[in-house]
């Protein structure tokens, strides 16, 4: 395959190297000229283990050139890798000047050479870009093409220093493609030297998101260990054999467990327990802005799933459930509680329903809430507006549903239908 590389940084290189490595023909284009002699050469614009060598090699059998004419590259080569910088201003807004211009740039030239064409987007964006961004610079000139170029996006996962190892067997390749994905079977040719590698088709958003999920999944890692075995060390454990002890469980805590998103946690353990780490903290003089942000953040997911209920505009809200999860009786710091006060305090007629709910924990614990807990599942089914679902034996409520109701389902389970009934997930 010929393939153009736009942008020789650091993921551009690394794109050169790996796919001239598995036979294809590569050119790099950059501005900034000091980068194309040095790919000339068979040389490497960026320090990574591995790649100098590839670049020799590569040099040698004369699969890389580079260029600063664009329309050079565009011209040699059937899809093109922009991997140009993305970076951010003062205020974090993400400036996509490059990208864009460089998109200019190709366009421009398939203008003249008007030939089948693929355009592949490696730069981390943010969701919406190609949409709202790309595609209203590239259409224009749409209608003056005989061939409309295939816009693809497709999220790099590398990291510095194991950066050719990702490239070879990373986890999984991500695609952003149109909803004709009409660049399947070419990026997939494209990856098929390594079989074991799964290839995902989403659309554009969903693409351009996954990456800034995965790193800020990652910052939140490193923030999270940081300072939490900081309070450890701070009150002499043995912080070696905690983490080890900690990494040791891949049922729970390196696992997929608790990244589903869904309603705010609560429960006695969770809440608990990261209150006595920030006091822990304060004791020992240790800061600890990421555990206390943990709250800050779950207090705000509380309040905008009291927004979303709020939207539906119904007064008659029936919530089926209000323990803290599923298979519990528990309700101490339940999300539900929280929902359930905040729809009173609003003016909502609220009832309840929750066969697992121990009625005299609720006596205790909230005596005031004890007037809206009702025992009759099907009289509230149709005295309601809306109903909440947080019980998942909640086929005899589907089943009494008519199509006046409204449902939001908070069960973290998106496949719950009805034939005449639209259910509203959280997510």
């Amino acid at each position: 395959m010929k393939i153009s590389v736009f942008g020789l940084g650091y993921v551009g290189m690394v794109n050169i190297a790996c796919l001239s490595k598995v036979g294809h023909q590569v050119y790099g284009c950059d501005v900034k000229q000091h980068k194309v002699d040095l790919i000339n050469q068979g040389k490497s614009t960026v320090f990574e283990p591995g790649v100098s060598e590839m670049m020799e090699e590569a040099h040698e059998k004369e699969l890389v050139k580079a260029s600063s004419d664009a329309e050079l590259c565009v011209a040699n080569s059937d899809i093109a890798l922009l991997c140009v910088g993305t970076p951010s201003d003062v205020e974090g807004n993400v400036n996509l000047s490059y990208i864009l211009n460089v998109t200019r740039d190709i366009i421009k030239a398939l203008k003249k050479l008007d030939k089948p064409f693929t355009i592949v987007y490696r730069s981390t964006i943010p969701p919406g870009t190609i949409d709202n961004q790309i595609l209203p610079v590239i259409s224009p000139y749409f209608e003056s093409l005989s061939h409309k170029p295939k816009i693809v996006f497709l999220p790099e996962f590398l990291r510095e220093g194991n950066a050719v190892k990702d490239f070879f067997e990373c986890a999984r390749i991500v695609v952003g493609v149109d909803e004709n994905e009409n660049a399947k079977d070419q990026l997939t040719e494209l990856f098929s030297f390594n079989q074991n590698i799964p290839i995902h088709f989403t659309n554009y958003r969903t693409a351009e998101f996954v990456k800034y999920v995965d790193n800020a999944y990652h910052a939140t890692k490193v923030s999270f260990a940081n300072e939490i075995y900081s309070i450890g060390s701070s009150m002499d454990v043995d912080i070696v054999t905690a983490n080890k002890l900690f990494l040791s469980d891949d049922i729970l805590n390196i696992s997929t467990k608790y990244l589903i998103p869904g309603m705010p946690f609560g429960g006695s353990c969770l809440p608990k327990d990261t209150r006595a780490l920030i006091h822990m903290g304060i004791k020992n003089e240790v800061d600890t802005p990421f555990i206390r942000g943990i709250f800050e953040s779950n207090n705000a997911h509380k309040q905008r799933i009291v927004e979303k209920v709020l939207k539906f505009e119904k007064d008659k809200i029936f919530l089926y459930g209000i323990t803290f999860k599923q298979d519990t009786d528990d309700i101490r710091e339940s999300p539900f509680i929280f929902l359930l006060e905040s729809l009173i305090a609003k003016g909502k007629q609220v009832r309840v329903f929750d066969d697992r709910l121990n009625l005299t924990s609720l006596r205790i614990e909230f005596p005031h809430l004890v007037q809206y807990i009702h025992d009759d599942l099907n009289e509230l089914v149709k005295w309601s507006d809306l109903i909440i679902l947080n019980n998942k034996n909640y086929e005899n409520v589907l089943a009494a549903l008519d199509s006046s109701k409204s449902v939001l389902n908070c069960l973290n389970n998106n496949d719950i239908s009805t034939n005449n009934i639209i259910i509203e997930n959280l997510y």
